[in-house]
């Protein structure tokens, strides 16, 4: 009799262990989703290139391909997106598939600048982009417009103008960035 109690007992001491272990791995969990989610409702505040801003004129040292000019006046009515993706970002390969649907509009030019080692930034051009949209590096722009977490996002208008900027997390996010800049 008592040794089925001591062994009651330890398999009870053993469920109330796994239990607190499951609990720790939960609490860390939870605060790894808060922390990726945290930044993406709060914007950027005062840093960086204001909106309305008129973006300075720079060529982007394209990544398989041309450089990419921006900061010049565009075609009456139409916009460039830039969307600033890293390749081991999960977000940025999350909203990578919506932005380049609109960048196949006919009013909106997407340039994608990759922050990361080129060979990696290459890799993703050539396994999610396929060519659909310019792939560039552009450490200087990203330190114009402060950009400090990713997935970013920036609208130009056709006059060159910084029209809306901020963190995206998914396609829903980029056309509200795009509302904003019309």
């Amino acid at each position: 009799m008592m040794t089925i109690l001591m062994i009651s007992q330890c398999v009870m001491a053993a469920i109330l262990v796994s239990f607190a272990l499951m609990l720790l791995a939960l609490g860390r969990q939870i605060g790894v989703l808060h922390e990726r989610l945290v930044p993406l409702q709060a914007t950027d505040g005062d840093q960086g290139l204001k909106i309305g801003k008129a973006l300075p004129r720079m060529t982007l040292e394209g990544v398989g391909g041309p450089g990419v000019l921006v900061g010049e006046r565009l075609t009456a009515g139409h916009r460039q997106l830039l969307l600033f993706v890293a390749p081991d970002c999960p977000l940025c390969k999350r909203v990578l598939p919506s932005a380049l649907t609109l960048g196949e509009s006919q009013q909106t030019e997407l340039v994608i600048v990759g922050d990361g080692a080129p060979v990696e930034i290459e890799a993703l051009g050539k396994a999610v982009i396929k060519g659909r949209a310019p792939l560039t590096m552009g450490a200087e722009l990203g330190l114009i417009l402060q950009v400090n977490r990713l997935p970013f996002a920036a609208v130009i208008n056709d006059d060159g103008i910084l029209a809306a900027r901020g963190l995206v997390q998914s396609g829903a996010h980029l056309e509200a960035l795009l509302q904003e800049a019309a």
